[in-house]
């Protein structure tokens, strides 16, 4: 997936591509060239882990080693954000016991525009994807209006609870628990998709995290009779909690917890895959990641790692980097534009010389030419 030879601009420059490529930019002298030096952690202590911990753990030890010592880094996104503020309001609703207030409607719209004025005034700027957001919420809330309300019984309606289960081991933060003698049910809120990518299959990791929370409420209180998804985007889809089915998965997770003090203070084992690498916030630092990734990942993960041989950047503040690289899915002469320096802020100093890992690229109708997908991460030396 190589690009096009280096050619002679008029400025007597060259562009990227061909031998020269590391000729750009830097006056002789001037290099401040940072070589990145890739990470394999060692598993520290782990006490415990949370429905979510648990599916890292499964799905790549390393990464879970990876989270145990540093910071993924990188800028937060508006709808993470935003996510978060939408978590925040039904919280205080359910608290204040308002969603099944008859004004809860504006009482919903209020708490949610007084949370994204304080968060924009913090970030000094506007969050992008409030208005579609903040129409979602009112659908959800409206469900759980319907939900409550229709209990005939008094309820103690619980949110945001910390429990555990297996002394300790297993911990986790419950979003909504009614317990009533009409109903006893756990419920999770989504804000992103709920099913697999081109079915209307429920994601597993979703399925077992709800089995993991009735686990979690029978142990503090008894089990529930039911356990239900609430999505953004959909309609709520209750997640079958039968008790012998939810301690097998109980059974696996503290096995699994075990495992891990085997590995305490080595390397734990890396499961590199298009499928787990896409989302993994530490792939571009993960030296299993690079001695992995090859050309025949492209078709769906593009990944690249190399050096840095021109940086142009706009008046707009758009930056394009060109490099070599010989890591990835994609190698060769690489141009990557317009990328977002709010969104990559290390990428903000880049220069020649530099090493450079991009990934989830976006592959552009030029040759060799690339953008940075939403969520793409990236690492400067």
């Amino acid at each position: 997936m190589g690009g096009r030879a280096g050619s002679r601009a008029r400025t007597g420059r060259w562009r990227p591509g061909g031998r020269e490529l590391l000729r750009l930019v830097a006056a002789p002298g001037t290099y401040r060239c940072r070589r990145m030096t890739l990470e394999q952690p060692v598993a520290q202590e782990l006490r415990f882990v949370s429905p979510s911990s648990y599916e890292t753990l499964v799905a790549c030890p390393l990464r879970l080693a990876f989270s145990q010592g540093a910071s993924a880094g990188g800028r937060v996104s508006d709808a993470a954000r935003i996510g978060r503020i939408c978590h925040s309001v039904l919280e205080s609703l359910a608290k204040d016991r308002r969603l099944t207030d008859p004004e809860w409607r504006p009482e919903v719209g209020n708490r949610f525009d007084q949370l994204m004025r304080s968060e924009e005034a913090r970030l000094g700027r506007q969050l992008r994807g409030g208005r579609l957001a903040r129409a979602k919420l009112m659908k959800v809330a409206a469900r759980l209006n319907q939900l409550l309300s229709g209990l005939t019984a008094p309820a103690e309606t619980l949110t945001e609870v910390e429990l555990e289960a297996a002394e300790g081991r297993l911990r986790g933060r419950l979003d909504l628990i009614v317990r009533s003698e009409m109903a006893h049910f756990v419920a999770d809120y989504k804000t992103g998709r709920i099913t697999e990518a081109g079915r209307d299959d429920l994601i597993q990791r979703y399925r077992r995290q709800l089995m993991l929370y009735a686990c979690l409420e029978a142990e503090a209180y008894d089990w529930p009779r039911s356990a239900t998804i609430v999505p953004f985007g959909g309609e709520p889809v209750e997640v079958d909690v039968r008790p012998e089915d939810c301690r097998r998965l109980l059974e696996a997770v503290l096995s699994a917890l075990e495992e891990w003090q085997d590995w305490q203070g080595k390397s734990p084992p890396a499961r590199p895959g298009a499928d787990t690498c896409a989302s993994c916030p530490y792939a571009p630092r993960c030296s299993s990641f690079w001695g992995t990734s090859d050309l025949v990942w492209a078709d769906d993960l593009l990944a690249a790692r190399g050096v840095i041989g021109h940086v142009s950047r706009s008046p707009l503040g758009g930056t394009t980097i060109g490099l070599r690289s010989q890591q990835g899915s994609v190698r060769g002469d690489v141009n990557v534009r317009n990328i977002d320096v709010a969104e990559h802020p290390s990428l903000a100093s880049a220069s020649a010389g530099d090493t450079v890992a991009l990934v989830g690229l976006r592959a552009d109708r030029n040759e060799g030419a690339y953008t940075m997908k939403a969520g793409a991460r990236s690492r400067l030396g």
